[in-house]
Parts: structure tokens; C-alpha cells; sequence
């Protein structure tokens, strides 16, 4: 259907919106870089969060792969005050979980929020429950009454396909 239009930021566009939130609202300067080299989207991420924090008066520090936990003693020598971990890894996140158990702010993906660990973590996203606008208050208590709990991202998505749908 030509009058249907939908739109998905790219994981670039997550990547330039944590760069950018990083150097404005958390006034962070020094910024490590802890990826995936065989991840597209964790490179299309790190892409966005370079280009957004440089430009917006940042230092990248260092980069380093999520498996490098020998390399832990010079990433903290380095004295980052964020680090930038973008998308998922698997089996082979050593430096990953050194990064979540130090305190200086991480500003990752939804995956890395539930990992133990003491860092404040950030995160962007295309849905949250706490959005003030009416549509989405209504809809939460909506999906609350009919199932007992607050919807996610993909419910949300799901609900708003069906709804676009049901009106075309």
C-alpha cells in the first residue's frame, strides 16, 4: 500500500544519539570503545557514536574488542570517563563484564542492562512506557489491563502495525 510509510532508525542513528547524549547531557569527554570487529551492527553503532561524540567535542581514547580482558589494565589507564559498547557479542565478552563492574557511566545496548555489574548504563531505544504523550499512556493501560504487566518495545510495535493496518 503506497499510504503506508514506517519508519526504523538505523543502528547508526542509536549510535550517534548515545554519542551525542554522552558529550551533551553527561558532559563526557573521554570516551573507550569496547566492540565486536565481525558484528555489522556493532561497527555501524561504534560509526555513529564516533562521528556524533567528535563532532560534539569528545576524545575517543581507545578501542578495544570485547574479548581483550588482558588488555583491561590499560583500558582503565587510559582513564575513560564513558565507555561505548555497542550491540551484542555472544561467548566472549571478558572485557565486557570488567567494563559493567567498574562505575564509570556504559552506554550500551538493551542487551547489556539485565548483566550484573555496578556502571550506570544508557541506552536508546524507540519505545518507552514512561513517554508522555496521551496515545502511549492509553495504550500502556491497555495492555496493562488486558495482560497483567507494562508492554515492551515490541508489543508496542506490534500494536501500532495492527493499528496502521485496521486504518488503511
Amino acid at each position: 500500500n503506497p499510504q503506508v510509510y514506517s519508519m526504523v532508525p538505523s543502528h547508526r542513528w542509536y549510535g550517534r544519539m548515545l554519542g551525542y547524549y554522552a558529550a551533551q547531557s553527561l558532559k563526557k569527554k573521554r570516551a573507550a570503545l569496547v566492540f565486536h570487529p565481525d558484528d555489522e551492527i556493532s561497527l555501524e553503532m561504534l560509526e555513529g557514536f564516533k562521528e556524533s561524540f567528535l563532532k560534539a567535542g569528545g576524545v575517543i581514547i581507545g578501542s578495544w574488542t570485547a574479548d581483550q580482558q588482558d588488555l583491561w589494565a590499560s583500558v582503565k589507564m587510559s582513564e575513560p570517563d564513558c565507555y561505548f559498547i555497542p550491540a551484542a557479542f555472544g561467548p566472549h565478552e571478558s572485557l565486557v563484564d570488567l567494563v559493567l563492574g567498574s562505575t564509570a557511566d556504559v552506554l550500551t545496548t538493551e542487551r547489556f542492562l539485565r548483566k550484573p555489574g555496578n556502571a550506570p548504563l544508557y541506552h536508546v531505544q524507540s519505545y518507552s512506557n514512561l513517554d508522555p504523550h496521551q496515545g502511549v499512556k492509553d495504550f500502556v493501560a491497555l495492555y496493562e489491563k488486558r495482560y497483567g504487566q507494562k508492554p515492551d518495545a515490541l508489543a508496542a510495535a506490534a500494536y501500532e502495525s495492527i493499528r496502521i493496518i485496521l486504518q488503511a
